[in-house]
């Protein structure tokens, strides 16, 4: 059974290790041995070391064999750096040899190599950038010495090194395949998590105080429940309901429910959550601790999955619109919350209704102006509410708004103009104008047919007269900022109030913001059926949902505008306050 604990140093200076013939050579520079020397520094000087603080470095996974050596699968680069620096202070360290002829050799005697400038420090790739880290080490030595009159410091330094600095050991079981963990530990870089440290934690035999059977039973159950956990947390559908960011998940996501009890912060270390989860293994016991984690696990499957007694999904939306929204309120917090104050489900519900109602308290929806920075969160975050609770109020208890959509998109969403506003983003490219004419020549045509409007028969007639060869950027601007004086007495003043946008993703929005209504509607549609994300409430708008009057299915005008707000207005009632509200309309799609 793999063996995991916190090992200073200087308990490692007895041993021996060898660095086998699939690991690269040493690679470290310059920085990253000065940044370990800083990180090293700086925690003599701001920590209290005779209360039992240490410094936590990253994991060294060994394998032990026959002979009592270690082959090293991985962390060969800190363990080297480890080794030099001892050496340049002239300490007792390990023993390390790379399986390269003479590299035992060089390594004991480092110190003359380089100091003497012997020749063999450029006869090996290996040889020379341990040459160049020893060098790194004895000027950022002379450096500080020279800067403070520190004539203790390598004195000091050698001694929070091996007795204040611990590495993470973790010792793989004798059948295990050294050079198949190398490769899966190795592979696009990536790091043993503290997840997988924290299973070999709970995986130990030592920690289990049961007879042999019972305990290993013990193991195979938690190793189950782990993986089931795990499966669960996969499912995008529930990583981004807990989780609403733009980055790519942890290849390990029940880590986030360890960063939960730890209380990790982005400040802690790396491996703050393993070191906090082994104290917490010793003072509570494996039966506890993994109880815990398995009721914070239960907590975030009850938000997500229980219904209240209309059948909806309430917690679910409302916790997911509040996290998904930036407010600064994360699961993690709600999860700490709720377990401070031991809520009752109605109370932690209200709990939730009262954070939503305080983001909105000093917000005006009819002042609010795409034209102003400040306000245009605001409005993201209201239409982002009146999407969530539509699809919370439709008739099928089992409709969830799909937050792993609508977080997964790295570009992020932006503000869509129902009607477009001007012509930027159109870029210099004559063919994307002479499409965008094409466009809205299929689309005004067919207006005279439906209404017995003039105006629109002038708008056909001016877009055929383009010349199209002689088209430019200030030809383009001009006809479009006259088709929007033609017909603007259709679309109401203000093109930047709420009442004209609706969310769209920044990609989608790129390729159809500078078309009028009609042809919006068209690529929106064209998206919709491609199976594109697009919000029910946006896709809503252009299907005139809202509308007393959608006979009109053209154009997007004034009526259109207020019945858009009076709708919003109508379901966000319980959660907003507004001056004026229609209500009584069933708003549910």
């Amino acid at each position: 059974m793999n063996k995991i604990e916190l090992r200073e140093i200087n308990k490692l200076i007895k041993e021996r290790f060898y660095i086998p013939t699939y690991q690269r050579g040493y690679r470290w520079d310059k920085q990253q041995v000065t940044e370990l020397l800083n990180d090293i520094y700086g925690f003599m000087h701001t920590s209290n070391t005779q209360s039992g603080e240490f410094y936590c470095l990253q994991p060294i996974v060994v394998k032990k064999q026959e002979d009592g050596r270690f082959d090293v699968i991985d962390g060969q680069q800190r363990l080297t750096t480890f080794f030099i620096i001892q050496k340049c202070l002239g300490k007792k360290t390990f023993h390390i040899e790379y399986k390269r002829e003479g590299s035992a050799e060089f390594l004991d005697n480092i110190r003359d190599y380089v100091e003497n400038e012997k020749t063999a420090t450029s006869a090996n790739i290996d040889f020379f950038f341990m040459a160049e880290a020893y060098a790194t080490v004895r000027e950022w030595f002379d450096q500080i010495m020279e800067n403070t009159d520190d004539y203790t410091l390598e004195d000091e330094f050698n001694t929070c090194l091996g007795k204040n600095c611990k590495v993470i050991w973790y010792e793989v079981d004798d059948d295990a395949d050294a050079e198949s963990i190398f490769t899966r530990l190795n592979i696009g870089k990536i790091p043993l998590t503290n997840a997988e440290l924290i299973k070999a934690l709970f995986l130990q035999k030592s920690n289990f105080k049961e007879v042999k059977d019972s305990a290993y039973l013990r193991q195979i159950e938690i190793a189950n429940e782990w993986d089931n956990i795990e499966k669960t947390l996969q499912d995008d559908k529930v990583w981004y309901f807990i989780n609403p960011s733009y980055e790519e998940p942890p290849a390990t996501r029940i880590e986030y429910i360890f960063d939960v009890i730890s209380n990790k912060t982005s400040k802690d270390c790396s491996n703050y959550t393993f070191l906090k989860f082994s104290e917490l293994i010793k003072s509570e016991g494996i039966q506890s601790v993994w109880q815990k984690i398995k009721d914070h696990f239960r907590i975030i499957m009850e938000w997500y999955s229980s219904q209240d007694r209309e059948g909806k999904l309430r917690l679910f939306h409302l916790i997911g619109f509040l996290t998904s929204s930036k407010s600064g309120i994360s699961v993690k917090d709600l999860i700490r919350d709720y377990y401070l104050h031991n809520y009752k489900k109605n109370e932690f519900l209200n709990r939730i209704n009262t954070f939503i109602r305080q983001k909105f308290e000093h917000v005006k929806i009819d002042e609010l102006s795409y034209d102003e920075p400040k306000d245009q969160d605001n409005i993201r975050n209201i239409l982002l509410l009146f999407n969530v609770i539509t699809v919370m109020n439709k008739s099928s208890s089992y409709s969830r708004f799909p937050f792993d959509s609508y977080n997964k998109n790295k570009k992020g969403w932006s503000l869509e103009h129902i009607h477009a506003q001007n012509t930027e983003g159109m870029g210099t490219a004559k063919n994307l104008w002479l499409a965008w004419i094409d466009d809205h020549l299929n689309s005004f045509r067919q207006f005279p047919k439906e209404h017995d409007n003039i105006k629109y028969a002038k708008v056909v007639e001016k877009l055929e007269s383009v010349d199209r060869e002689k088209l430019d950027k200030n030809t383009f601007d001009a006809l479009f900022n006259e088709l929007c004086t033609m017909i603007k007495d259709d679309y109401g003043v203000d093109l930047h109030s709420i009442d004209n946008l609706a969310l769209l993703d920044v990609n989608a929005n790129s390729s159809i913001g500078n078309n009028f209504f009609d042809v919006k509607r068209t690529k929106i549609i064209e998206k919709d059926r491609n199976g594109e994300f697009i919000p029910v409430c946006t896709r809503n708008v252009f299907l005139k949902y809202y509308s007393t009057d959608p006979s009109q299915i053209r154009y997007w005008s004034e009526t259109d505008r207020n019945d858009y707000l009076n709708a919003i207005k109508a379901t966000l009632a319980p959660y907003i306050q507004f001056e004026d509200v229609v209500r009584g309309e069933n708003y549910d799609e």
